[in-house]
């Protein structure tokens, strides 16, 4: 079975590992887990630089600073 269409049918579920042999599966499962670890780490950023947004924009608004002023700042 081709890796690229082994992937494909354990993302969709149309196929079970158990039919494999350990040779056939542990490629697969190792870029499985890559995928997986990519989106974990991709998220996690995702929402650290959420946080960072928000706490900036809460310091902004603490100090009474609007968007057209930080414009003029940046300016």
């Amino acid at each position: 079975m081709p890796l690229q269409k082994a992937v494909h049918d354990i993302a969709t579920g149309e196929v079970v590992l158990r039919d494999m042999t350990p040779e056939e599966e542990a490629p697969i499962l190792a870029l499985w887990a890559k995928i997986t670890d990519d989106a974990r780490a991709e998220a996690t950023k995702a929402a650290a630089d959420a946080i960072a947004r928000a706490r900036a924009q809460a310091k902004l608004d603490e100090l009474g600073i609007g968007t057209e002023d930080l414009k003029l700042l940046v300016r």
